[in-house]
C-alpha cells in the first residue's frame, strides 16, 4: 500500500454530496477520504485508457486542428454536453478561423467523427487539448 499523506482540501456542498453518494467498491471502508481517493484513482485510469483510444481515432492533423480550436477555450463538462460542443466548434473554427485549410482537415468529417464519440471520449479529447497547451505555453 502506498504511503499516506494527510492534506486538507475544500469542496462545495454539491461535491461533498457526490463523493458521499458514490457507490464505492470498498465496502466497509466507505469514509469520505477513501471514496474521494477511489474516484480520483479510477478517473485518472479511465482518462489514461480513453486517451489511448482517442490517439487511434484521430490523425495528427485532426488533433492539431482540435488543439488549435480549443486554445484558450473553457470546456465546462458539468454544464454542456462536451461532444455536442466540440462538434459545433469544429464547424465554427473552420468557418471563422480557416482551421480546415490550415491543418488540411475536412471540418464536416471531423465534426462527424467527434459526434460519434462517447461523451467521455469527447471529454478526454478536450482534456488532451488542455494537456497539450499546459505543456506548450
Amino acid at each position: 500500500m502506498a504511503a499516506r499523506k494527510k492534506t486538507s482540501v475544500s469542496f462545495a456542498d454539491e461535491t461533498i454530496k457526490i463523493v458521499e453518494e458514490f457507490p464505492s467498491r470498498n465496502h466497509g471502508l466507505e469514509n469520505f477520504s477513501t471514496k474521494a481517493e477511489e474516484i480520483i484513482t479510477d478517473f485518472s485510469a479511465m482518462l489514461s485508457r480513453t486517451k489511448k483510444e482517442i490517439l487511434h481515432l484521430f490523425s495528427e492533423n485532426e488533433l492539431s486542428y482540435i488543439y488549435d480550436m480549443l486554445n484558450s477555450s473553457l470546456i465546462l463538462a458539468d454544464q454542456f454536453p462536451v461532444k455536442n460542443l466540440l462538434a459545433a466548434q469544429v464547424e465554427d473554427a473552420d468557418k471563422y478561423e480557416g482551421l480546415g485549410a490550415k491543418w488540411e482537415v475536412s471540418a464536416p468529417d471531423l465534426a462527424k467523427k467527434i459526434s460519434e464519440l462517447t461523451e467521455f471520449q469527447a471529454y478526454t479529447l478536450a482534456k488532451m487539448s488542455d494537456e497539450f497547451w499546459a505543456k506548450n505555453k
